[in-house]
């Protein structure tokens, strides 16, 4: 960081708050810190008639406009007092703050979501913790749970997520919470953890709605239309993830509008809207094409191939599935690799190539078998066995995999899977 005497630093983790050179920013009127805060979070430029119909959208356009001139004077006039009013910049349409990612808390946490490198996290967890940078603390922790996450060792992902939580509890950094909440929930899921994942969300979202944090309620309205996916509850997934996306419309954040579009194109999967879950897994996807989002770009690639083989269209499925297998491949996404693998060997049994369908089948049970994820192995047990029975039916393995991961399903309580599995069955 630069050595500014005059510098303004932001934090948004937690109770939000402005500071310059240590000390903190006196802005008094609160539409005018909102503005700030917004700013600093969003870390762009923004339009002017944007912002005024974000913050005044009771107003009529020509009042608007006003209040959101008065807004800016009231931070300009606070920045100068201070000496930083370089901070605040903008021309006649655009307007912006001009921070580095070190001046900005929530920023820092953005850098280390980019980066993902585990040694380097892990030395960061240990320099916060002896200095006593909490916020910091809580950001490296979350991550070294998302890069857990990743490798497919979902156990140790919930074991930094509660860290995470611990530690933002204990200081109030209330976003921060809620946001551990809904990754513990999240993952808790994809054990197969019902109660715990559902737990974990209610808690986030009565964080999320106490502390007014528009932001956090986008993971987990995701989170929400999640659990209604693996419930089978399609009508509550699809209220779920509309919520969500008229949220992420509202804030502009074009990553979190494609994946709750998705949601709900799984969500009209479900009730064997084929064709209309293909258009929107289609349209998320473009949205978000070229603009970096590779992760979510992978699983919506991947839910789309899944949703065009049910529809028989093998030849648009295929190159899907081979560009999300390369990203998966590049990024080490096991459990994405994983999925895209299923995949991969429906499409070669389609083909009739049964000894490289049966071999990849066979290698995604021994990985999903020594990370022990059990919902994992029945997801390839399952799609294995109906793979089995649809293109090569005399063969009476096909029946005996699905009853093994009937057990699992039922086991877990995973509605949507369980009741799909036993239309599988009746092939």
């Amino acid at each position: 960081m630069a050595n500014n005497p005059t510098q303004l630093t932001i934090r948004l983790l937690g109770a939000p708050e402005a500071r310059i050179s240590g000390a903190p920013l006196v802005l008094h009127d609160h539409k005018a810190r909102a503005l700030l805060y917004y700013l600093a979070a969003t870390g762009r430029p923004h339009t002017r008639d944007y912002l005024a119909t974000l913050l005044w959208s009771e107003s009529p356009g020509g009042n608007a406009r006003h209040s959101l001139r008065s807004s800016l004077y009231h931070i300009r006039q606070a920045l100068h007092v201070e000496g930083s009013e370089g901070a605040l910049a903008g021309d006649d349409d655009l307007v912006y703050l001009k921070l580095d990612h070190y001046d900005c808390d929530l920023a820092r946490f953005r850098q280390l979501l980019k980066a993902g490198n585990e040694s380097a996290l892990v030395e960061a967890v240990s320099a916060h913790r002896l200095t006593g940078n909490i916020s910091d603390l809580c950001a490296t922790l979350f991550e070294l749970g998302n890069v857990a996450a990743q490798r497919g060792e979902l156990r140790q992902a919930l074991e930094h997520y509660q860290e995470a939580a611990r530690t933002a509890e204990r200081t109030h950094t209330h976003y921060f919470l809620a946001l551990a909440h809904n990754n513990f929930a999240y993952h808790s899921l994809l054990l197969g953890r019902l109660a715990a994942a559902q737990q974990a969300l209610a808690k986030g979202n009565t964080l999320a709605e106490t502390y007014e944090m528009s932001s956090a309620l986008l993971p987990l309205t995701s989170t929400q239309g999640e659990i209604q996916l693996y419930l089978g509850e399609w009508a509550a997934a699809s209220a779920a993830f509309q919520q969500g996306l008229t949220l992420a419309e509202e804030l502009g954040n074009l990553e979190r509008q494609a994946g709750h579009r998705a949601g709900l194109g799984l969500a009209a999967r479900g009730q064997h809207n084929l064709e209309v879950a293909t258009t929107l897994l289609e349209v998320a996807l473009t949205l978000i094409r070229g603009r970096g989002y590779w992760h979510l770009h992978t699983r919506i690639q991947l839910w789309l191939a899944e949703t065009l083989l049910l529809r028989e269209h093998i030849t648009e499925a295929e190159p899907h599935i081979l560009a999300a297998l390369q990203t998966a491949q590049a990024h080490g996404r096991r459990l994405l690799l994983m999925q895209g693998e299923r995949l991969h060997a429906c499409l070669l049994a389609t083909r009739n190539n049964w000894p490289a369908a049966n071999a990849l089948f066979t290698t995604m049970l021994e990985r999903a078998s020594n990370l022990g994820l059990s919902l994992e192995i029945a997801r390839t047990q399952a799609i294995w066995g109906e793979t089995l029975l649809r293109y090569s039916p005399g063969d009476n393995h096909g029946h005996a995999l699905l009853m093994e991961a009937r057990k699992v399903f039922t086991e877990h309580d995973a509605r949507a899977e369980l009741n799909a599995l036993m239309v599988g069955m009746k092939l």
